[in-house]
């Protein structure tokens, strides 16, 4: 069996996590003692399955000095490029720029400078009729839902002052625009997803009422964005609010992968954090059985 961490199989990975936490079950033998049972049943479920040939994508490294979330889910999701790494802040510098590009690019400013349109118009767009009234309203400050759906039906690459907009109605507290969610799911748009997350966060912060919530659970779930909606889910593990993390935790039970075991796993053998939830470790058990098909 190799133990190296560019050849590890999932197979191999669970073997290896599941010797260490019998040698050493960390800050929190209860946790331990369920992961043992969990790899035991995953051992055996797959031993013979071509899934746990695959490559494991969570490993940690022994370079890594690792006492906080915020490392442990950069470090895996940033490609390794937190290698010896030694502190929170040092991980969020180092991988600044993958969040900039996944977390900021689709965050539009409130308002325009003045004098400035508060989108760009994009000539390709606007040349269409549906289009460019859906740009006059959102400029006037009116509802455009209606013109976006029509121009969605010819035209499913929306521009991405209507993605902005429709983040935007997302945003709003004051009311449940679920009709936005519905139109950003028929946006075929790589960055649709981007903007529903954003959202989703803002609401979860905000005190999201539950019938949106579950909204988003089905804007996510749909066979066409599970994975990249998980990818960019897998961020908000080391979300600032415990909210946005549980969250993240329970949407990753249902449209992660096996390879996200080694993933909750990591984020388990952390000590005690000053700012953690008691149902955080529970739910990341949950996720973790669901998964495996234990749950």
């Amino acid at each position: 069996m190799s133990g190296d961490t560019q050849t590890r199989t999932l197979l191999e990975d669970w073997r290896l996590r599941r010797d260490r936490l019998a040698g050493d079950p960390g800050p929190i033998p209860q946790c331990a003692a369920i992961q043992i049972q969990l790899l035991d049943f995953l051992l055996e479920r797959y031993r013979d399955a071509p899934e746990a040939a695959a490559p494991a994508r969570f490993v940690p490294k022994s370079d890594l000095f690792v006492n906080e979330r915020a490392i442990v889910v950069h470090h895996h999701l940033g490609a390794g490029v937190l290698g010896g790494v030694q502190s929170r802040h040092e991980a969020e510098s180092r991988v600044s720029g993958i969040l900039q590009r996944m977390t900021t690019a689709g965050a539009p400013p409130e308002t325009a400078p003045d004098g400035q349109e508060p989108w760009p118009k994009d000539s390709l767009y606007v040349a269409t009729r549906d289009w460019g009234a859906a740009f006059d309203a959102i400029a006037a400050g009116r509802r455009a839902h209606g013109w976006i759906e029509r121009a969605l039906a010819s035209q499913p690459m929306a521009p991405e002052w209507a993605l902005r907009y429709l983040y935007r109605c997302l945003l709003d507290v004051d009311r449940i625009d679920d009709d936005a969610l519905d139109l950003l799911a028929e946006c075929q748009n790589p960055g649709a997803v981007n903007y529903a997350v954003l959202a989703w966060r803002g609401r979860i912060e905000a005190g999201c009422e539950a019938d949106l919530r579950d909204k988003f659970e089905w804007f996510f779930t749909r066979p066409a964005v599970r994975m990249p909606s998980a990818e960019r889910l897998r961020f908000e593990l080391a979300a600032a609010d415990f909210r946005v993390r549980l969250a993240a935790t329970e949407l990753l039970g249902r449209i992660g992968e096996l390879a996200d075991v080694g993933l909750f796993s990591d984020l388990l053998a952390l000590p005690a954090l000053g700012d953690e939830d008691p149902w955080e470790r529970p739910a990341l058990i949950r996720a973790m059985q669901t998964i495996a098909g234990a749950g």
